[in-house]
């Protein structure tokens, strides 16, 4: 790849990033319905938020680029999650068969479909196979944003898209089995979330597109909204698995909002920035760190004492945070090492 001069970092992308990560842990410690249901924009905003930041790198600019590029995500998502499902099975299958005398809670087959990073796994790691969808398509989309200059070329892209993902919501019937998981894993995910990233690029480059995306995706959102209300209220997050346009649209709409309000935000405390920017950098180890916190947390609210979701929230946040920390230490200690070797 091209060298880049270093970039500032930008403290609206990294206050979102933070506020999507802590809210994907908030949904996993069972908060309330109403506030589960707000706060389902968050895997919305984390994708959009990647697509800015690759739209700010622009330094794919050969297939040999994109092909390190790819590389090095699949490396950096797949390896940490990987290492994170063995440790877990490492330390609580021991823990439950042999000290507590109790059935392990994965099957089998949830181990190695969470391998496969498939939803019918563990639960948590999906999203780093949503990651990796968008990954390897980001850098074509950045590309349209980069070809296309007319506003009603970028509008015909996005009714395309949704016009895709709806269709695709009908084409899942009928089809077998194993091309239902398959066809589920990754085309279904595809098209709702590449509108998403396109939409990220689009408000980042521009103040005015901002306005109208909002405009539009909450006429979208509301729209099906009155058809759905009265079989399922309001619950966003029920059309999730695959992502449905209401699903969507809904993440877009609040997303653009808040990318809207935090641009607003003046950025003058530095010891809130660095916190930010701390949580943002490393988001997606916080984000694998949390799961064995969260297991251990629920088993001792089943086994030994109850715990309401305030407390485990609090819980799994800090230890996560220390041991993100930790992590990272052992990882500046292990490379001074490596250094003083050479």
């Amino acid at each position: 790849m091209t060298s880049q001069p270093i970039r500032q970092r930008d403290s609206r992308i990294d206050c979102l990033r933070a506020l999507g990560t802590i809210l994907i842990i908030l949904a996993h410690v069972n908060p309330p319905r109403t506030l589960f249901q707000i706060r389902s924009f968050d895997v919305i905003l984390l994708v959009m938020i990647s697509s800015m930041c690759a739209y700010r790198t622009k330094d794919i600019n050969s297939f040999k680029d994109y092909l390190l590029y790819l590389t090095r995500r699949v490396k950096r998502l797949v390896i940490p999650a990987y290492i994170m499902i063995t440790i877990s099975l490492l330390v609580f299958y021991p823990l439950y068969t042999f000290v507590l005398h109790k059935p392990f809670f994965w099957t089998s087959r949830q181990i190695a479909h969470s391998y496969l990073l498939l939803n019918s796994g563990i639960g948590y790691v999906w999203i780093t196979r949503v990651y990796l969808i968008i990954a390897a398509f980001i850098p074509f989309i950045c590309k349209t944003h980069s070809i296309i200059k007319k506003t009603y070329f970028h509008f015909i892209v996005i009714f395309i898209l949704i016009f895709i993902s709806s269709a695709l919501q009908f084409a899942l019937s009928g089809t077998s089995l194993y091309m239902n998981i398959i066809f589920q894993s990754t085309v279904m995910y595809f098209f709702p979330y590449a509108l998403a990233a396109f939409c990220g690029v689009l408000i980042y480059r521009s103040k005015v597109m901002n306005y109208y995306v909002i405009v539009l995706f909450i006429s979208v959102f509301l729209f099906l909204q009155m058809f759905l209300y009265k079989s399922s209220g309001f619950s966003p997050s029920q059309y999730k698995y695959p992502p449905s346009i209401f699903y969507t649209s809904y993440g877009i709409a609040v997303s653009s909002i808040l990318y809207y309000i935090t641009g607003m935000i003046q950025y003058d405390n530095r010891f809130l920035i660095r916190t930010i920017e701390w949580i943002s950098k490393r988001s997606y180890t916080i984000y694998l760190v949390h799961v064995p916190f969260l297991i251990i947390v629920k088993a001792v609210n089943r086994i030994f004492l109850p715990i309401n979701w305030m407390e485990s929230f609090f819980i799994v946040i800090v230890a996560s945070f220390l041991t993100t920390g930790i992590i990272e230490s052992l990882k500046q200690i292990l490379l001074v090492a490596l250094k003083k070797t050479r």
